[in-house]
């Protein structure tokens, strides 16, 4: 018998920016290639959430949605869904010959400015992907890590303290499965892909060392609505523009640890 899978996003009400659109509607298709079923929720997103997390949050929005699409994948799953993957709203699905395993969580190459004229990258791991079946341990691992984290919270918590920032934690303890073709773009490659500039994404892409068929264009740093746009249009136009070929310029790399 033919496994029940179940797409989740997220996001606030319309009206969205063009390029946001997209990123949905690519997601959408996908899961429609895939033969998986595909639902979209608002602010229901936060109704799962115990007052008293939601008090330890003190009105900060992305831990209170780190929080959310855990307890949502939870009671999918109790619901009956055999898998239910979680996706940023801010994802491009750009190479519909992705997939997405079971029990995997994103996979991130943070590229910036580094000294002089190179580049550095950073190599995480993240929540913008979330992959989970009711045989694994993965949800409950990340369910009980991050309420655990929120209970302990005093101060407003820092918008990564749920997501990336526990995620690196978690995954230096005992490496976590990830997602391996969905990649994030840092502004400064979401910059690249809009103004067609190879250095940043080859520098990406010599850390990366594989495939990219889908992207996460970071929406809560989009500056620039236009911008964005371009970046997008840039990958459904050219998908292979996310993994150039070009000789990459001097990269540093950083691993935490």
């Amino acid at each position: 018998m033919a496994k029940r899978v179940l797409v989740l996003q997220s996001y606030k009400p319309p009206p969205w920016a063009e390029w946001r659109c997209l990123c949905i509607n690519s997601v959408q298709e996908w899961a429609a290639t895939k033969s998986y079923a595909y639902r979209f929720i608002g602010d229901e997103l936060f109704a799962p959430i115990p007052e008293q997390l939601m008090s330890k949050c003190q009105g900060v929005l992305l831990p209170l949605t780190d929080i959310g699409r855990l307890l949502w994948l939870q009671k999918l799953l109790i619901e009956g869904w055999d898998r239910v993957i979680w996706l940023d709203a801010d994802i491009l699905i750009f190479d519909s010959s992705l997939d997405i395993g079971a029990d995997v969580v994103g996979r991130e190459v943070w590229v910036s400015k580094g000294l002089q004229d190179g580049f550095r990258a950073a190599s995480s791991v993240n929540n913008c992907v979330v992959s989970v079946t009711k045989e694994s341990r993965l949800l409950d691992e990340l369910l009980n890590a991050t309420l655990t984290e929120a209970k302990k919270f005093s101060d407003p918590p820092h918008p990564r303290a749920l997501g990336p920032d526990l995620l690196r934690r978690l995954d230096v303890e005992a490496s976590l499965a990830v997602a391996p073709d969905i990649a994030m773009a840092s502004p400064i490659l979401v910059n690249a892909l809009a103004c067609n500039d190879p250095a940043p994404l080859s520098a990406h892409h010599s850390v990366w060392d594989g495939p990219v068929r889908a992207v996460n264009l970071c929406g809560s740093l989009v500056k620039d609505e236009d911008t964005a746009l371009k970046a997008v249009i840039s990958l459904l136009e050219t998908p292979t523009r996310f993994s150039p070929r070009d000789k990459a310029p001097a990269v540093e790399i950083v691993h935490f640890a």
